[in-house]
């Protein structure tokens, strides 16, 4: 099968079409590399094509391998897919495929091409899953959202996503070096977040995986934590009307730490479930760690089906978070999908509220004068203990001598620390406390030398 699709899921035909047949997008040999089964003389070790069958040299029967990943991942740099992308690097790969940065001949732009594993070609479920979804993906045009640009499966049947490049890093990144966000910081990223999914669950999408593995954050002149959600392309459409059910209920698709309890148990999903994978994503940012940890997927699939999260906590002792954020955690965590909030618009402005109030909080009254106000004290304001600290200095004593002054020499020093106590301030400036500290320190060496 061949298929062809462009932006927003369409070929040569009427506008929404996906074309199949017509020429074929590879282009020989140059096009792409040959992930298929080679074939290798066991005598002399020449590789051959899988279509021959004894060996050119010494017509020894050839023998069937496959290359391994790494062998494939290294023969796609510098080809050509379907005669416009050139590959230029790999950037990364994850359970769905293998992500390139590619070179778009025709229009002179870098892309990302996300290669799907070989073995979904072989499941004709797999692929029109895919094209289905990649085909609704394409359609969402929102800033937060990564930008498809083609997708389609060469004739090979190889399936390839053809992504705008951003540069950044993802969430899972600035987690991994800051372990906490600030409050306004998590709430920022969250709400971009939540703003795509808006989007999205209106088109009647449902990302189904979303954790900070899908997140970038990219920097930008006027946002230093501009969002982008990428993985769109894999996500469930969801089609109550639609005649085949790609996505059956029994089916558990996404990542352990950050599924629902009704992907947990295999049930189907919803907009709320994408709700509940922001909440576990908030979670992490504000308090540095998952609600839910374990030994294995299935201990942790468990802790979200059973378990209430752990209560959340500032980053240090004593930073306490606004009331309203944790409450607005909590019920994103809700095990019932019915208690948490019902939209991505809806959570997003009750984060946007906590934090605003954390935001415009008047400042603590200060108490004691600045440091700076020091020098403005009238005398008379100053307790009598401090004319101690402008005293001659008590005679000096020879080299090792200790003990022996005579009780005259020094301040008795019962009288300094006798001091009326209505002598001090109430409100006690730095500078205060510093000669009242002067004071006592003078009282002690004479207690100490009189001895």
């Amino acid at each position: 099968m061949n298929a062809r699709m462009g932006r927003n899921g369409t070929g040569a035909g009427a506008p929404g079409a996906i074309r199949f047949g017509g020429p074929p997008l590879a282009a020989g040999p140059e096009s792409c590399d040959k992930r298929g089964p080679m074939k290798l003389c066991p005598t002399c070790g020449e590789q051959a094509d899988d279509a021959a069958e004894r060996c050119a040299h010494d017509d020894a029967a050839l023998i069937r391998v496959k290359p391994s990943a790494a062998e494939r991942e290294q023969a796609m740099i510098g080809r050509t897919l379907d005669r416009r992308y050139v590959i230029e690097a790999k950037l990364g790969q994850g359970g769905m495929g293998t992500v390139y940065v590619a070179h778009q001949v025709a229009v002179g732009r870098r892309v990302a091409i996300k290669l799907l594993p070989p073995a979904i070609a072989d499941d004709m479920a797999a692929v029109k899953r895919f094209m289905q979804e990649a085909k609704a993906a394409s359609t969402l045009s929102h800033p937060n959202t990564i930008t498809i640009h083609d997708f389609g499966q060469l004739e090979d049947g190889l399936l390839f996503l053809v992504m705008e490049l951003v540069e950044g890093q993802t969430l899972a990144a600035v987690l991994k070096a800051a372990r906490t966000l600030p409050a306004e910081r998590a709430v920022r990223i969250c709400g971009q977040i939540l703003s795509a999914l808006e989007d999205a669950h209106a088109r009647g999408i449902v990302h189904r995986d979303l954790k900070p593995d899908n997140v970038i954050v990219s920097p930008r002149p006027d946002s230093p934590d501009f969002v982008k959600v990428l993985d769109f392309g894999l996500a469930k459409v969801a089609d109550a009307d639609s005649h085949e059910n790609l996505t059956q209920t029994g089916q558990v698709f996404g990542t352990p730490a950050y599924m629902s309890p009704e992907q947990a148990l295999g049930e189907r999903c919803d907009l709320r479930t994408d709700l509940y994978a922001v909440g576990v994503m908030l979670y992490e940012m504000l308090g540095g760690r998952r609600p839910f940890e374990g030994d294995s997927p299935v201990s942790i699939l468990v802790k979200h089906i059973n378990e209430a999260p752990p209560p959340l906590a500032g980053p240090t002792p004593g930073a306490a978070l606004p009331p309203a954020l944790v409450e607005a955690t909590r019920r994103a965590l809700a095990k019932r999908r019915e208690d948490r909030f019902q939209s991505a618009a809806e959570m997003r402005a009750a984060l946007e509220a906590a934090i605003a109030v954390l935001v415009s909080a008047p400042p603590m009254p200060r108490t004691d004068p600045p440091l700076g106000d020091a020098e403005t004290l009238a005398p008379d304001s100053l307790p009598p203990l401090v004319a101690v600290v402008s005293a001659p200095p008590a005679p000096s004593l020879p080299s090792g001598f200790q003990g022996q002054v005579s009780a005259g020499a020094l301040p008795p020093p019962a009288a300094l620390v006798s001091a009326p106590p209505a002598a001090l301030p109430a409100a006690r400036s730095p500078a205060r406390m510093a000669a009242v500290v002067a004071v006592l320190g003078l009282a002690g060496a004479g207690a100490w030398f009189a001895s």
